[in-house]
């Protein structure tokens, strides 16, 4: 929900306290200098964002008000931003320079009451129709959206290289893509997509990402376009997480927890309709779908859209994004690190034989695709044996690149679990599974003597 902002005179902070506790029972949430502004902050550029970013603004109209230069600066930007001006008159006579709107007659002060009529305008702008969540399949640079959101880890990767590759080739320099972390960058995307904006935010380097950071990614998505588009009505995300080697099902709780940090807080555009997930992979998309299913279940804020792609969201009640993920943090969680080739024969292994059987025993499953081995990559398949609690190798149709691992878990002293189909001809001692239900009770077996002996 996007915020009221209340401009009043020092004199009348009483009636302003009393004025704030009656919308904000009603659900509303207000912004008042009073507790809003921390110390240090430079006094009217933080008043000069809320007004920038308020869904209404709210003079309160008394003889002290009138004289008030702060007051004064206050209405001049509200109507500068076409800010909606809800005028309430406390004492003396109404401005003419608001002679044009009504105002709502409050003279008995902390007696009076507050309209229906007052309240249904102003719920017209501030309270939230909703917000689509939605999971599909498809290439988010060919995605129709106002905006997509990248992330920028301090170099360009993947898809933020190759976006930014080719708006470097329209003419958008390097550094106009690059923020530090916690900044951001919001470009015109100059056709290279089919949004019209691309946001960059900044974060930490790549091997430094946790799924903390991820949730904060989420929730710095909504709260930057409030203030840099707050006209936004459609943004477009990919899931940040998998790609360099977290647990899937926990980036996506993760992220999704930001947005409704977002959401509760009304840090969001007032003019947001729609969040997209965007993921390229069929068999990844309907893990996602069922997770994202099992989050919303029996929650009173969403609602199943009827496609069954996605959820609709009342931000008014989105204040339990602790729901979103469990009472132990990601990043103290035990984890199995995946060793294998991610391909169409490969993806049901692992999705039902491997990670639900890792899932159901409490651990994170983690996993980096190594079909190139640059130094990045690297770094982040160190960092990922090394905190492993387990590490599960198949061996089946092994790559070079598979042995370079399992060697590197086998120098750093991790327990590993080999395995490989039974006609593979694989040498070594291995868990020789026929069939993807084979393999999950060859795996439980295995991890329930590893917690009985007290590896995980």
């Amino acid at each position: 929900m996007a915020h009221i902002f209340i401009s009043y005179s020092r004199d009348d902070i009483d009636f302003a306290r009393y004025l704030c506790a009656l919308l904000e029972r009603e659900g509303f949430q207000i912004w008042m200098d009073e507790v809003q502004i921390n110390p240090g902050v430079k006094w009217f550029k933080e008043i000069e964002q809320a007004i920038q970013t308020c869904a209404a603004f709210i003079p309160i109209m008394s003889p002290s008000a009138y004289e008030s230069e702060w007051v004064e600066r206050e209405i001049l930007l509200a109507e500068s931003t076409k800010k909606p001006i809800f005028p309430v008159l406390l004492s003396g006579n109404a401005w003419t320079r608001l002679a044009n709107i009504q105002y709502e007659d409050m003279r008995q002060g902390l007696h009076a009451r507050l309209s229906s009529r007052f309240m249904d305008g102003l719920r017209k702008y501030c309270l939230s129709k909703g917000v689509e969540l939605t999971i599909q399949h498809g290439d988010i640079t060919a995605f129709e959206a106002d905006v997509i959101v990248l992330k920028h880890a301090q170099k360009f990767l993947g898809l933020d290289m190759q976006v930014a590759m080719q708006l470097h080739e329209q003419g958008v320099s390097f550094k106009d893509m690059s923020p530090e972390p916690d900044s951001y960058r919001l470009v015109a995307s100059h056709d290279t997509v089919q949004a019209q904006q691309i946001l960059f935010i900044g974060t930490t380097e790549l091997q430094s990402l946790d799924y903390e950071q991820i949730r904060q990614l989420g929730e710095n998505a909504l709260a930057t376009l409030a203030e840099a588009a707050p006209e936004t009505r459609h943004l477009a995300m990919t899931i940040h997480g998998p790609g360099f080697g977290l647990d899937e099902s926990e980036s996506l709780r993760y992220q999704i927890a930001g947005f409704l940090d977002a959401l509760h807080n009304g840090q969001y555009p007032a003019q947001l309709e729609r969040i997209s997930i965007i993921e390229f992979r069929e068999s990844r998309l309907t893990h996602l779908q069922a997770v994202i299913e099992v989050l919303f279940a029996d929650t009173p804020y969403a609602k199943a859209l009827p496609d069954g792609a996605g959820f609709f969201l009342n931000p008014v009640h989105t204040g339990a994004a602790e729901s979103m993920t469990d009472s132990q943090p990601a990043n103290t969680k035990p984890s199995v690190y995946v060793i294998m080739s991610l391909n169409a024969a490969t993806e049901d292994l692992f999705y039902y034989g491997i990670q639900q059987t890792a899932h159901a025993h409490g651990l994170l499953c983690e996993q980096i695709e190594a079909s190139d081995l640059t130094d990045d990559v690297i770094l982040q398949l160190r960092q990922r044996i090394e905190g492993a609690t387990v590490v599960i190798a198949d061996l089946t149709d092994a790559e070079p690149a598979t042995y370079l691992q399992l060697g590197y878990a086998w120098g750093r002293k991790r327990p590993a679990i080999l395995i490989a189909h039974d006609q593979a001809g694989v040498q070594l001692r291995c868990l020789r599974y026929t069939s993807i239900k084979h393999l999950e009770t060859l795996l439980r077996a295995e991890l329930d003597d590893f917690r009985a002996n007290g590896v995980i």
